[in-house]
């Protein structure tokens, strides 16, 4: 982080500095964790459902705290500055910041996919660029502020994950981002319980469009129904996908099976062949918008198919775990049905003995049963040899597979299904563990990597 004088936050947040001699004093870094807060930090007090960030206040200036944002009065001679609400202030500040940053900002967003095609967009650009990307899924309206932070002169380019579920947060992210460069990966199902159909979840994610300069840059999947239609007033459209009306596509896809897929990716002025180490066709996608971006930012055929090589897996989504008599597909980050399906295709070309291991997916609205027995059919037509479910919604995945050739078992919570995952387990065996975020399944992932298989 460039510094910045407290009387600069100050403003920029809207506040009343106490201690004004502390003007001058200079803020070289911004935390929301007091644990993490160190020398010349900004302590930006959160207030959650269980946790008053206000608690800690002490406890950062302890630490090496320069200033605490507060939203009460607080009774200490250390400098503070008091702001109407510390979440807001948070935002204000990272908006002025990226004011002060001359830095192309690349903005990923959709409904799946979107931390896999901001790895791989930043692995194709750090081929010759100096990227930031946003850290893990940081993705919302604290995650994203504090990557902003992050961003110096140094940097040649950013590329910054933005998440929603309510109409109106994209439209902040973007306020704050200001990209010059934006990609939509996907429209499907994921919050659909609280924004009612896909038309409106396309226009909760279209909000990114709102803060780019004329001219800007725009990627589309254009394989996505509704995404092919988008034309935004003022900015260039670039669609990419398999399909041969798109303006990057691909030629020769070849599964290899867990080891990733290869193909032929195809621009207007030629073509480069890629291996992307990550298994499943749904992967390819995020590779043609990888290479989509790193030609529009001028890079050769070989440093994109060198950046698609390069991806490597956040944790928990699709990570391939090599065990002593197990092989674990942990994908249990987060989970909607195209997801869902996607997933379970891969385990299904993973051969020997394939096992599911599925928990609720959630925020699909009414339609939630009915979405989870269509994953449920589709697990049974995949000829998945054994489909464990756990879960109140993860019942129907069970009703959805009833008749197929696979065995199934459900289970009423994953407690449940964890005290009895050695009995339905056996060595040699493919897993794929797939919930939402929520359901915790991380706890069955590291089951699995307690077990012991007979010699």
């Amino acid at each position: 982080m460039k510094a910045l004088t407290l009387a600069a936050v100050t403003q920029a947040c809207g506040g009343r500095l106490y201690g004004d001699a502390a003007s001058d004093l200079l803020v070289t870094a911004v935390r929301v964790d007091s644990r993490l807060v160190e020398d010349g930090c900004l302590f930006v007090p959160l207030r959650g459902e269980r946790v008053d960030g206000h608690d800690y206040v002490e406890t950062a200036y302890d630490r090496g705290a320069v200033c605490c944002l507060s939203e009460v009065r607080l009774a200490t001679a250390r400098p503070y500055i008091a702001v109407a609400s510390c979440a807001q202030a948070l935002k204000d500040l990272a908006e002025y910041y990226r004011s002060t940053c001359d830095v192309p900002v690349v903005a990923v967003t959709g409904s799946a996919g979107k931390t896999t095609t901001k790895e791989m967009i930043a692995a194709v650009l750090g081929t010759r660029l100096n990227v930031l990307k946003t850290v893990g899924n940081h993705n919302n309206e604290v995650g994203l502020p504090l990557t902003i932070f992050d961003l110096s002169d140094d940097h040649d380019v950013a590329v910054l994950e933005m998440g929603m579920n309510h109409a109106g947060e994209i439209h902040a992210l973007s306020r704050i981002a200001r990209p010059e460069v934006a990609v939509l990966t996907n429209i499907g199902l994921a919050h659909i319980e609280y924004l009612g159909s896909r038309q409106a979840i396309l226009a909760a994610k279209s909000e990114v469009f709102d803060y780019m300069p004329a001219g800007g840059r725009v990627f589309v999947n254009g394989d996505d129904d509704l995404l092919a239609t988008v034309a935004p007033a003022g900015l260039t459209v670039t669609t990419y996908g398999v399909g041969r009306h798109n303006d990057v596509r691909c030629d020769r896809v070849v599964d290899l099976g867990l080891a990733g897929t290869a193909c032929d990716i195809r621009f207007d002025d030629g073509s480069v062949g890629v291996q992307i180490p990550a298994p499943g066709r749904h992967m390819v996608a995020n590779a043609l918008a990888a290479a989509a971006v790193g030609r529009a930012f001028g890079l050769a055929g070989d440093d994109i198919a060198r950046g698609i090589a390069a991806y490597t897996p956040v944790s928990r989504r699709m990570n391939i775990v090599h065990l002593d008599g197990l092989t674990v597909i942990d994908d249990s980050y987060n989970a909607n049905p195209a997801a869902m399906e996607a997933a379970l295709a891969v385990l299904a070309g993973a051969g020997g003995r394939t096992v599911c291991v599925l928990g609720d997916m959630l925020e699909l609205g009414q339609d939630a049963a009915a979405y989870h027995q269509q994953v449920g059919r589709c697990a049974a037509r995949l000829g998945i040899d054994l489909i464990l479910c756990a879960g109140g919604l993860a019942q129907n995945y069970a009703i959805g597979a009833a008749g197929g050739p696979g065995a199934v078992a459900a289970f009423p919570d994953q407690a449940a299904l964890l005290a009895e995952l050695g009995d339905w387990i056996k060595s040699g065996d493919t897993v794929l563990v797939k919930a939402s975020l929520g359901m915790g399944f991380d706890q069955t992932v590291a089951g699995l990597k307690a077990l012991r298989f007979a010699e």
